[in-house]
């Protein structure tokens, strides 16, 4: 009719449609290169491929952990680990799940770094009631192989010592020690093992000779 006005109110819902797309593929970040005995966060990252960030912020996914393919209790985004030796060759990988589960991340290993506990010498020489080697003059001893474990690998050398000195002289710039002839000076052959992480570290193994002539 005219001359009148007629109000109309209309609803509108706007409905945001989530589906049920899986997160996208997992990516682990963390300090893999790490000396044992320490701590170490492994944070598992993914996203909503379809939700909206407001959703995500509401509905954070959860995460499965796995170590070696076995699947661990934790479900947060981030696993604390305690590093010791026996980690050097686990994998660890995770998964993130909404209402389905993703893809699972590449796995990823520590890179354990460690100072050696001991020197070991080969073949193991065969020493008198004084802890000596027991040698004639002009005979050879060796060769022998010093080796450590470490990581990253230790620089080994080899150096002797005459009985009227105090100073050690260089002899082998490896773990090698070639056979040596014996005089009556030669006090003692060591095998020493330096660290570059740690610039203060040494590890020293000897052999002490008991020289007498023929």
């Amino acid at each position: 009719m005219l001359g009148k006005t007629y109000k109309i109110s209309v609803k509108i819902s706007l409905v945001k449609f989530i589906s049920d797309n899986k997160p996208s593929k997992p990516k682990i970040q963390g300090n893999l290169n790490i000396m044992v005995d320490s701590h170490s966060d492994l944070t598992c990252s993914s996203s909503s491929t379809t939700a909206p960030d407001y959703y995500a912020r509401l509905h954070p996914l959860s995460y499965t952990w796995y170590v070696n393919n076995t699947k661990r209790g934790e479900t947060s985004k981030t696993l604390r680990v305690y590093v010791t030796r026996n980690h050097k060759y686990n994998q660890y990988s995770c998964t993130a799940r909404d209402k389905l589960e993703s893809d699972r991340s590449d796995p990823v290993e520590f890179n354990t770094l460690y100072t050696p506990d001991k020197l070991k010498i080969f073949p193991e020489p065969r020493l008198n009631i004084n802890d000596k080697l027991t040698v004639k003059e002009g005979d050879y001893i060796g060769p022998y192989t010093c080796t450590a474990d470490c990581n990253p690998p230790c620089d080994i050398t080899w150096k002797y010592k005459v009985s009227t000195s105090d100073r050690f002289l260089d002899v082998a710039s490896t773990g090698l020690l070639d056979s040596q002839i014996v005089h009556r000076s030669i006090a003692v052959f060591r095998c020493i093992s330096k660290y570059d992480p740690d610039s203060g570290f040494k590890k020293i193994e000897s052999i002490e000779l008991d020289v007498f002539c023929r």
